[in-house]
């Protein structure tokens, strides 16, 4: 079970998504989980792209 879960949600978060995504990357957490709740082509893609 993970020891920390990320949900990002709102409204025109696509400024953030990339920024977040490079964030949670440049630190070891082993135990966490990140969720990312795709809406729209732009967002999915970017998703993608930092998936491990």
């Amino acid at each position: 079970m993970a020891e920390l879960s990320v949900v990002v949600h709102g409204p025109n978060v696509q400024d953030h998504l990339t920024e977040l995504l490079d964030s949670l990357a440049a630190h070891s957490l082993p135990d966490a989980e990140v969720i990312v709740a795709a809406v729209g082509d732009w967002a999915r893609e970017t998703a993608e792209r930092k998936a491990p």
